[in-house]
This record gives C-alpha cells, sequence and structure tokens, in this order.
C-alpha cells in the first residue's frame, strides 16, 4: 500500500469523516472497494423532485494528501462520467461547480479541486480556505460539495 492510500485510510478512519458518515451526508460508494488511486464516493442531496438523494464522485488521488483531489460527477451504472442530464442543476456556485461546459465534465469546477486550481492559479490567493494543502483531509472536498447541494442554490437535475 502506498503512503498516500495509507494516508487516505486514516483520514476515512478520522472523526470529521465519519461524522459525515452518521450525518448521512457523505461515504463511500457501498459496491466499490478502494482502487487506488481511484474512488467512488457519494455525497446528499435533498429531495429535488426525480433527482436522486446521492451523487456519486469518482475521485483520482494521485499524489494524496500532498496533491489535491480531483473528482468527477459519476454513473456508477455506466461506469462513466455522469452526463449533462443526470448533473445537479441550480444557480451560483453551484451552476457554476458542476457545469457541463468544461473539460467535458472531467472535474468539478471549483477551488477545492485540484484539476481547475492548476489553470487558475489566482485562485489559490482568491480562496485560500478552500484550495486543498497538504495538511487537508478529503473532507476539505466533501464538505463544501455537500454544502453546495444542500443550499437553496440546488434545484435538482
Amino acid at each position: 500500500m502506498s503512503l498516500g492510500e495509507e494516508c487516505f485510510r486514516e483520514h476515512l478512519a478520522g472523526f470529521h469523516f465519519n461524522e459525515g458518515v452518521e450525518a448521512g451526508k457523505w461515504g463511500l460508494f457501498e459496491d466499490e472497494r478502494i482502487v487506488w488511486p481511484k474512488v467512488v464516493m457519494w455525497v446528499s442531496a435533498p429531495e429535488r423532485g426525480t433527482a436522486p438523494r446521492r451523487f456519486h464522485l469518482r475521485f483520482d488521488l494521485s499524489g494524496y494528501p500532498k496533491v489535491g483531489p480531483t473528482a468527477c460527477a459519476w454513473d456508477h451504472e455506466k461506469a462513466a462520467i455522469l452526463d449533462a442530464a443526470g448533473r445537479p442543476k441550480g444557480t451560483g456556485d453551484l451552476k457554476i461547480a458542476f457545469r457541463t461546459d468544461w473539460e467535458c465534465g472531467k472535474a468539478l469546477y471549483c477551488p477545492w479541486d485540484s484539476f481547475p486550481v492548476s489553470s487558475h492559479p489566482d485562485w489559490i490567493e482568491k480562496f485560500p480556505g478552500l484550495v486543498w494543502a497538504p495538511d487537508h483531509t478529503i473532507v476539505n472536498y466533501l464538505r463544501p460539495t455537500f454544502e453546495l447541494l444542500n443550499s437553496n442554490e440546488y434545484t435538482g437535475i
């Protein structure tokens, strides 16, 4: 097991991750096992019409924890990036984070995802509390994603 995977597993055993699991906010996708460095997790969302109550994210944790995670909205049945019709919809920051017109849905467009930050170095100063730092845990990705999905900005799919 790599040091990154070992660190990730320690973070999964930590208080803050498990507090979110117990509250029904996020967790590991039940049908998946960790195949390092790819991991599928879910984040809950409130009831909005026919929208699912959970959205899946497929993480690439290469370089974790020194390098921040990147994740895409994931269709576990198709084992593919979630198509535009199934992505969370809404306004404001939620609309931006789950946008479908950027990099073919390869990653969330937000400062806690390492992929867009690599092409937006100004985000490091603009969003200092959200941009990944080596002392962060996976909760630093899951919490703001959960907050967006559970905000008034989220309207469903």
